[in-house]
């Protein structure tokens, strides 16, 4: 009988990897820090694009002010695009959203899975 077949059901066995997703750990966070808060900000804008600033803080739990101090900032810095108010993601913006998911995954995933949040 093949390894990957369990004796009793005759069903293959798939193996369930779970990996931190950095969304689901900085919705976890009590306190967001800057660069959390401009990773879901992207990540949202890349899931719903075309997306007002008042939608996006609204999603993120975020004062509108700050919601639109962190767009400011990624909009200088050339990662969002904001026509007629709404923000589209740039080439530049899916990168650091990458990275900014990285880093929320190694800073932050011993503390997702404590209870002191």
């Amino acid at each position: 009988m093949p390894n990957n077949i369990t004796p009793s059901h005759n069903m293959q066995q798939t193996e369930i990897r779970t990996e931190p997703d950095p969304l689901i750990i900085s919705y976890h966070l009590k306190r967001r820090p800057s660069y959390v808060q401009s990773y879901c900000i992207l990540q949202c804008v890349t899931m719903s694009p075309r997306m007002k600033i008042y939608q996006v803080a609204r999603m993120l739990g975020l004062d509108y002010y700050q919601a639109l101090k962190r767009v400011t900032e990624l909009a200088k810095k050339g990662f969002l695009k904001v026509v007629d108010g709404s923000m589209i993601i740039t080439n530049d913006g899916m990168v650091l959203k990458e990275i900014l998911g990285q880093v929320i995954i190694l800073m932050h995933t011993s503390d997702a899975s404590s209870d002191k949040i």
